[in-house]
């Protein structure tokens, strides 16, 4: 068997019936968010904001845009979801991605890792606007 899901960043102030609500259409549906975590919830009342839920997805043709269908075989589902390799960052009025990269990676040279960890393209690197959510790798040990 296998389960479709899609990941969820806890935003502050979100709560899981909410989150419920708007992906999955009912608030009574917070259980099948608890179920696709694989372990329970320590406290599902005390969501924190970066926190990444498994919400399963019952049609994958209607992923809304930037989402990701997830495929978990059974074996794989009581598993908890790796911590994402990044963090999100919003572009501010007067940003560039070399500053972005030197501030956050330590060098302006690392620009191109924040490019790929976007997942896909950035339209023009050089033309962020304030609004816009970069993925900054998190730091590593080899760093």
């Amino acid at each position: 068997m296998t389960t479709i899901y899609k990941e969820y960043t806890v935003k502050a102030g979100d709560h899981l019936m909410a989150i419920a609500e708007t992906h999955l259409g009912s608030k009574a549906r917070y259980i099948e968010i608890m179920d696709a975590e694989g372990e329970p919830l320590a406290e599902p009342d005390k969501l924190k904001p970066g926190d990444v839920l498994r919400i399963p997805v019952d049609d994958p043709a209607k992923l809304g845009p930037g989402e990701v269908a997830r495929v978990v075989k059974a074996d794989e589902a009581k598993r908890k979801p790796a911590p994402l390799p990044y963090f999100e960052y919003t572009v501010k009025a007067g940003d560039h991605l070399m500053a972005i990269a030197e501030t956050h990676l330590g060098s302006k040279a690392r620009y191109l890792e924040i490019m790929d960890a976007e997942g896909e393209p950035l339209a023009d690197p050089n033309k962020l606007k304030p609004g816009d959510v970069l993925r900054i790798p998190k730091a590593t040990d080899k760093e």
